[in-house]
Parts: C-alpha cells; structure tokens; sequence
C-alpha cells in the first residue's frame, strides 16, 4: 500500500508480524504492552481487555493482541520513503525511524 511519510516523500506502508507463546495472564500482558507504547510516543488503548491498538510516531501503526492460554501476535506497520533508482523502500537500520 502505498503511503505519505511524515516528510511529504512518497512510500510504500510496510507491516511486520510477530508471534509469541501463549500467556497465562492476558489483561496482565496487555498491560504491559499499553505502558511500553506509551513510552515510545504511542498514542494507544486497550480494547477487548487483551488487545493494545496505536498510532505512532511517523506514521506508525501498531496491533498487539493476547488473551489467556492463546498465542501472543504483534503487528507493527511504518510508511518508508521508497527508492525509485533501486527500486526498493528505504527501511532504516533497527532504531532508526521510518519517516
């Protein structure tokens, strides 16, 4: 999907998923989770007891949904400005943030 970064450049939107292990604790992870967003500039909720939804900094979306005894899934999203020379979306390197 394509995308405007917070610069004006045109981009390409670009999801990761991750899966974890099952939790005891659902509401207790999504806890966690709600205050580790809020301190990366996330302006997020929790939904459904076991759910934390954002929006981040430059354009970021992030998804991260548990419940007790299921599998933990994450999906965090960013728009990257997109190299038409190389053909390719500028993902910066782990730290740097996508713009």
């Amino acid at each position: 999907m394509t995308c405007t970064t917070s610069r004006g450049e045109a981009g390409i939107q670009i999801a990761r998923t991750a899966r974890g292990t099952a939790v005891a604790d659902g509401q207790e992870v999504a806890s966690t989770v709600l205050a580790l967003f809020h301190a990366r500039g996330y302006d997020a909720e929790i939904r459904d007891s076991t759910r934390v939804v954002g929006l981040g900094p430059d354009s970021r979306f992030a998804d991260f949904n548990t419940a007790d005894g299921i599998v933990i899934t994450g999906v965090v999203s960013a728009c990257y400005a997109f190299d038409l020379e190389h053909d390719t979306p500028t993902i910066p390197t782990s730290g740097a943030s996508a713009g």
